[in-house]
This record gives C-alpha cells, structure tokens and sequence, in this order.
C-alpha cells in the first residue's frame, strides 16, 4: 500500500456517508494538507504529493479507489480541466477522471495551538466503548465522560468508569463518533486542544482529528453514582464459568430479541417456557447471591467481558470491579 493510500484512508473516517451535502463526501486539499469533515468530526494529515498540486475538493471514496488501483506503482496527476470540474490521474494503462469542487465550499476550521503532552487514552477508549448508550433521546450517554480524573459511560443499564488520563480544565463529553475514529486510528494523541464546543488532538506524523461535543452533562457524576451503589459492597471473584454458561444459554433464551438470563445460589438459567436451558454448579464456591436475579444478556456480557469481582447481594443494582475499570450494572426486576 502506498504513503497516499494509507493517507488518504486514514482521513476519510471523517467523510460523510450522507449525499445531502455533497462537499462533505470530498476530501479537501490545501497548503501541504488534506482534509475531510462530515460537520462533526474533522480529519486532516500531510499530503504533499497531491496537495501540492490539488487545490479544491475531490471526490474522495472515487480518488480511494483509483490508488487502491494504483498500488505502490507510479502515477501522475493531470492538471484539472479549465472548469476545475474534474481532475485526471494516470498510471501506466490506467486513467481515473474524478469529480473535483471548489476550495471555498468545504468547511474548514480553525484551529489554535496545541498543549503538547502524550495522551494515554486508547486503552480507557477501548474498555469504555461496549458501554456506550445508543438512546438519542439521552445524548449525554452516547460518548464518553472525560472530567477530572475519572472517564466513564454508561448505556443505562450498565455504568463502567476509569481512571482518566486526561486533566481538563471543565468536563466534556467526547461523542462516539470521535471515540470510534480514535480507535480506528489507532495512535495515541500527542497533544490536545480544548475549546468550549470542540476538543482536537494532535496525533503523530502530524496528523488532527477534531471533534464537536456532546453540549448535554450528565444529570449525576459518574464517581456519585457509582458511590451511591457501591459504598458498602463486599466483592467477590466472579466464577470463570459465568460468562461461559451465558454464551452457553443464549440460544436457548424465551425471547431472542430481549435475552434474559436468571442466576440463583447455585445455577444460571434462562426464563422458564417453551425453550429454555441451565447451566448448574456456576456459583458452587461463592456462597449467596440475591434472589431472584435476572439480567438483560447484552449489557451483562459486556460487564463480565472486563469485570473480575462484584456484589451480587446487591441485585437489582450490582457493584463490579475489573483491571482499571469498575461500575455496575442494574438487574431485571419483574
């Protein structure tokens, strides 16, 4: 794959996939930089190879493409055509004519100078985003808390937070469309900006990623939910066979679109009826749990994918503990 390509792929995350407005599905080129946007979250790297002779927008999933055809071979760049409609690319047999837009549509912003610092922050991205909530009616769960020393998510059902590794100058929170592209990328930030309505970071070879903010807070802090339920929780080792017997019952579950899965003192079970399965012996060494205990399956695979200890005496709102991660999550109360 060529330095282009691998360019060029690394800004479109940041394309629209919407036809609304056109512009926003181009790349942009200006100075020695490329650029895409989809009017929340801002992409741009170096690019002098094209930069340097692009000046206006391109269609960018078209120019993808063409050097996906390209390769490592050489190519040349036709000068656009006179109505700056169209631009040509060339190699060897093959010739790509792609839709081109002027500079001054694309909607750039502004950005100010950077407080240089390595950003460790993929890791709590990572744990954090299975418990992401998707509820746009909620909008200040659909990203992630970052404020103080603490980041967390929530879906409403399950509550994870980390320690954070960003000292803001106020809370934000950070939409999941950033979340997903930072992820993506892969590299962590070596620096940051943070503005009232939008945070960017500086990433290595040069590269930006800025992103809007979610402008709603959360009604609670994190840390005082989190305390209201765990204040008095006595932890205990979560049985290695817990998750498993989960993945075991889940086709076995009553209704497959809203899976439940039932734990007593000595079983894991789904709802009783026409399907059902069990699972015995998961909690033969770790003494009583509440009764009964019921959990929506989805939310309590994603906790016991990182959670080592909890309090299921405290069903319907059970404490958990991980590796550099806790929370709780709230049970099914019929």
């Amino acid at each position: 794959m060529s330095e282009v390509l691998d360019t060029l792929k690394l800004v479109a995350g940041a394309t629209s996939e919407k036809d609304i407005i056109p512009v926003l599905k181009h790349f942009a080129f200006r100075g020695e930089r490329v650029y895409a946007t989809d009017g929340r979250i801002t992409i741009s790297a170096p690019c002098i190879e094209l930069a340097s002779i692009i000046t206006g927008t391109v269609d960018a999933q078209k120019l993808i493409a063409a050097f996906e055809i390209i390769g490592t071979g050489k190519w040349e760049i036709i000068k656009p055509l006179d109505d700056m409609t169209h631009i040509k690319i060339k190699a060897n047999n093959f010739l790509a004519r792609i839709p081109m837009g002027p500079i001054d549509a694309f909607p750039f912003t502004d950005e100010g100078a950077y407080q240089l610092k390595k950003i460790a922050l993929l890791d709590v991205l990572r744990k954090l985003k299975p418990f992401i909530g998707t509820d746009a009616s909620r909008p200040w769960s659909c990203g992630v808390y970052l404020g103080g020393a603490v980041a967390a998510a929530t879906n409403n059902v399950t509550l994870a937070v980390c320690p954070s590794p960003l000292f803001l100058s106020h809370e934000i929170m950070l939409p999941v469309f950033a979340v997903d592209e930072l992820i993506r990328i892969g590299e962590e930030p070596i620096g940051i900006l943070q503005e009232d309505n939008r945070i960017s970071f500086l990433l290595p070879y040069n590269a930006t990623l800025s992103s809007v903010l979610v402008t709603e807070q959360w009604p609670k802090l994190p840390m005082e939910l989190l305390k209201a339920i765990a204040s008095d929780a006595q932890y205990r080792v979560i049985p290695k066979a817990l998750a498993q017997a989960v993945e075991y019952l889940l086709p076995f579950c009553l209704d497959p679109k809203a899976p439940l899965i039932c734990f007593t003192e000595r079983n894991v079970h789904t709802q009783e009826g026409e399907i059902q399965g069990r699972v015995d012996n998961v909690f033969s060494h770790q003494g009583r749990i509440a009764l009964p205990c019921r959990f929506r399956a989805e939310p309590l695979r994603s906790m016991l994918d990182v959670a080592t200890h909890a309090d299921f005496t405290k069903f319907p709102r059970v404490p958990w503990k991980g590796v550099g991660i806790e929370g709780a999550i709230v049970g099914v109360v019929t």
